[in-house]
């Protein structure tokens, strides 16, 4: 194998690709990159093995071939090298000679191509989903999603693709997102659900955030066990997690008959400020509210105690309730626009956030779990 490439398109993708690969793994040929010249390009695929990607970059192939090699020696070599030409040469399981300008380097190649994993042939394309639409579902519903927990379903969010919508809702057992957008898909006869990872979603995050030349929209196609993404002249594909996502339509509150308009820098702002005074278990925030007037307020043994009021607009009966300042900021941090709006119930009754907009095509709740005060 001998090509040419820019060192900044090499390292652009090597950049997309290495977030794929673990910084220790057992496996030892899944922390490498397969390097294919042919054509007019070099393709670049990584796996995991739960997730994969293929993406490539324009190259004057010499001689077309392939090799395995550490991406992250890679990455780290090239993104220090200058804005130029970079000559690679490798034979399959020999070391790879790279040249750039006066520089020479050799890095060491895995020995034995074949036991690179095979990406799963990519089904025909079953929806074009606008790319914006994916990218700011992932951005919202990305926070709701179980870091690590004894039922597996809630590791990973669950995606709708429906004929007339696109959307994500996740839970990590505290808190809530609900995210659907109305949008015409095209191809899309039935509903199309999957459980898609964290690492999943901040990698095609990570994909759509890169929109330079790459078209509006994101071919989206499914088979059995995976979920397959195209975005341009990048592939990523994600394995389904495996079991039965809650029903989550149970969980959503009911009857919220009180609703306050919140200005969102104001009360991420004084969250922050009081949250220093709470339990670091839990971290909870005493929210009283009564008329006129609602009042945030923390306080623990070993740090002391704090209060902060915000002028609502509300007349009723007083009553106190607490959160998890974490998760409301956690909201606040995505949401988007200006302005939030919080609906309550009762004292022992889940809350939820949405945006006080007049937007009909789209469904956005945010919903915690109250803590006992």
């Amino acid at each position: 194998m001998k090509l040419t490439v820019r060192s900044r398109d090499l390292v652009r993708e090597l950049g997309v690709a290495q977030g794929i690969v673990e910084a220790k793994t057992t496996i030892p040929v899944l922390g490498n990159v397969l390097l294919t010249a042919k054509g007019d390009s070099l393709q670049l695929e990584c796996t995991d093995l739960e997730l994969s990607i293929r993406t490539s970059c324009q190259a004057a192939v010499d001689e077309a071939g392939s090799t395995l090699i550490p991406i992250r020696r890679l990455f780290e070599y090239a993104r220090l090298l200058p804005d130029a030409d970079l000559t690679v040469t490798a034979e399959d399981g020999e070391p790879v000679d790279i040249e750039c300008g006066r520089a020479k380097t050799r890095i060491a190649a895995m020995p034995d191509r074949g036991v690179f994993p095979e990406m799963a042939e990519v089904p025909q394309a079953a929806a074009s989903i606008p790319a914006r639409v994916l990218a700011q579902g992932i951005q919202r519903a990305i926070v709701s999603v179980a870091e690590s927990t004894v039922q597996y379903a809630i590791t990973a969010a669950q995606f709708i693709v429906r004929r007339d919508a696109v959307g994500f809702v996740s839970t990590d057992g505290h808190r809530l997102t609900l995210h659907i957008e109305k949008r015409e898909v095209e191809g899309i006869d039935d509903e199309m659900v999957g459980l898609m990872t964290r690492k999943a979603m901040s990698e095609l995050a990570k994909i759509l955030s890169d929109s330079e030349g790459s078209p509006k929209n994101v071919e989206f196609s499914t088979d059995e066990n995976n979920l397959f993404f195209r975005y341009g002249k990048r592939l990523l594909v994600a394995r389904k997690v495996a079991g039965k996502f809650p029903d989550y339509k149970r969980v959503l509150p009911k009857d919220l008959e009180i609703a306050i308009v919140l200005e969102k820098d104001s009360l991420a702002a004084l969250l922050r400020r009081v949250k220093q005074f709470a339990s670091e278990k839990g971290r909870m925030v005493r929210l009283d509210l009564e008329t006129g007037n609602l009042k945030f307020s923390a306080s623990s043994f070993q740090y002391g105690a704090s209060e902060e009021s915000l002028a609502v607009d509300y007349e009723g009966e007083p009553f106190g309730v607490g959160f998890n300042a974490d998760y409301i900021i956690d909201f606040l941090q995505v949401c988007g626009g200006d302005e939030v709006l919080l609906r309550l119930k009762d004292p022992r009754s889940a809350a939820q956030f949405e945006l006080p907009s007049t937007d009909d095509d789209k469904d956005y709740r945010y919903v915690i779990m109250p803590v006992r005060v």
